[in-house]
């Protein structure tokens, strides 16, 4: 039939007459509407089912719109101009043009995981708009009972309000919509805070490891470094060159450049728990002034690369590291073979949870 259809259109492109000579078990038509509509009627219908009773099958083929371009069909980049701001719907009454959606593809096309799940709401149904979330992974689990496997959907989603505060929730449901709702409103019940190095970075390079999971932060400037080796402020920073997952962490947690290397399994719940153990595990700069009893010293762009004090201890703190300064042993060891040379050093993990 396929063939028959293709000598069909050939011979309406020429202009000439539908004549069509019986060849082996092919009927013959004559050029007429008429038998026109017979033969588009039998590619668009549907098929029987052998010697049996027929029965039409639809194809999702409707004859009267595609009959002659009668339904008025439009076409991007064809017989309608390009833009990309709208996309063209089809309803019952005809053409609609409707705004093109945002944020409703993931990391891997239409997927729940990376998309944007709204603002959470609070136990009496209060809706909290300076928090978004995100889902980092939905999956299907189940629970093996007496009376067989209760199957459902396990969401983690984290929520933030790109100032410094930050949660993760796990939510279950049957559907992904009750699943999700259920995880980005138990997130906000479990908020963290973060220090940040001037609201766009962490205060110092550190590593965590969190079960199989070992991840390397780096400290990266606001700055750009051309090739004269200096830093242009004008122009963007550095940016997040890390895993999916911890990127949409640190865009809600605030931070704006910094790199990550992950090594070891990428489990999205223990990637998870491994940066928020990080980077709650950072040390400021004031608690390494107080922790010392010397004034913290950087060497910034803004200020032509000249050292600048950024944190003092205070008195107390000053007086107690110099007091145990005078006490303390000819060769400290621990001194000797510390491995962050006097410089920031990252929390216990005990002292943080």
């Amino acid at each position: 039939m396929a063939a028959v259809f293709r000598r069909c259109v050939s011979c309406l492109n020429l202009g000439k007459p539908l004549v069509l000579r019986k060849s082996g078990n092919l009927p013959s038509f004559s050029g007429s509407n008429k038998e026109y509509d017979l033969l588009w009627e039998a590619v668009t219908s549907g098929r029987g089912t052998g010697r049996r009773k027929k029965t039409n099958i639809v194809k999702g083929i409707d004859p009267k719109l595609l009959k002659y371009d009668k339904a008025g069909l439009k076409w991007k980049g064809y017989n309608v101009p390009i833009n990309d701001e709208v996309e063209l719907d089809r309803d019952e009454e005809g053409i609609t043009e409707k705004p093109k959606k945002t944020g409703d593809r993931g990391w891997a096309g239409k997927g729940w995981p990376g998309r944007k799940c709204g603002n959470p709401f609070t136990a009496d149904g209060r809706e909290l708009s300076d928090f978004s979330t995100v889902c980092i992974e939905l999956r299907r689990v189940s629970n093996t009972t007496s009376n067989g496997r209760k199957k459902s959907l396990r969401a983690l989603v984290v929520a933030g309000n790109k100032n410094g505060l930050a949660g993760f929730g796990v939510g279950r449901g049957k559907s992904a919509l009750s699943a999700i709702t259920e995880a980005k409103n138990r997130a906000v019940n479990y908020l963290y805070h973060f220090e940040r190095c001037d609201n766009h970075t962490i205060f110092h390079d550190m590593e965590t490891k969190y079960h199989c999971t070992k991840i390397n932060f780096f400290r990266k400037p606001r700055g750009i470094r051309d090739d004269v080796n200096s830093i242009c402020m004008s122009l963007p920073g550095f940016g997040l060159r890390c895993h999916r997952a911890i990127k949409e962490i640190a865009i809600l947690i605030g931070i704006e450049d910094m790199r990550c290397k992950v090594y070891g399994e990428t489990n999205p719940i223990s990637l998870v728990r491994a940066v928020f153990q990080g980077l709650l595990s950072q040390e400021t700069h004031q608690q390494l002034a107080d922790r010392t009893g010397f004034n913290v010293v950087e060497f910034r762009a803004e200020c032509g690369n000249r050292p600048m004090i950024v944190a003092s201890p205070s008195d107390e703190a000053r007086n107690k590291a110099l007091k145990k300064r005078s006490e303390k042993a000819e060769y400290n060891f621990n001194e000797v073979f510390d491995p962050y040379r006097g410089l920031h050093r990252p929390k216990k993990v005990v002292d943080l949870f």
